[in-house]
């Protein structure tokens, strides 16, 4: 047999490492099988067996693969399921009934505060409002009283 008859198992990769809520993230496969949908989920990195044997997964997106066997997809890492904290998450892709599945490590990272311009850091109040009390104070006037 030649080396064509073997066949190459499934890719999956991923254009960034890491990423946050919000961020997109583009997914490309190849050795897929041709014409067959996909489903791109997220995991936590440690649960990619179990999830992938149980079927457990957040779906991120759906797509087909190509007649070459190739896909490519961008996906959102979802807001309010709990990947805000961060951590070692993974991309898992399906193909139909998770027969093939595999795997690309994605780190989640916390979102970061919209960086404010440096003039906008809040400094304290300077009290421009009223006007300082005098160090000394003058004495109080007496009245003079003429003296004979």
């Amino acid at each position: 047999p030649t080396p064509t008859d073997t066949p190459v198992p499934p890719t999956v990769e991923l254009d960034i490492s890491e990423s946050c809520v919000g961020q997109l993230a583009t997914v490309r496969g190849a050795h897929w099988p041709a014409g067959q949908p996909i489903t791109v989920t997220l995991v936590w990195a440690e649960q990619v067996q179990a999830s992938i044997a149980t079927g457990q997964m957040t779906p991120l997106a759906q797509t087909g693969v190509d007649g070459d066997g190739n896909f490519a997809i961008e996906v959102v890492v979802p807001a309010g399921q709990g990947w805000e904290s961060g951590g070692q998450a993974a991309i898992v892709v399906c193909s139909s009934g998770c027969q093939q599945a595999m795997s690309a490590p994605l780190a989640l990272v916390p979102p970061t505060a919209t960086p404010e311009p440096p003039t906008a850091t809040p400094e304290p109040p300077l009290p421009t409002q009223e006007p300082p009390p005098p160090l000394d104070e003058p004495p109080a006037p007496t009245e003079e009283v003429p003296t004979e």
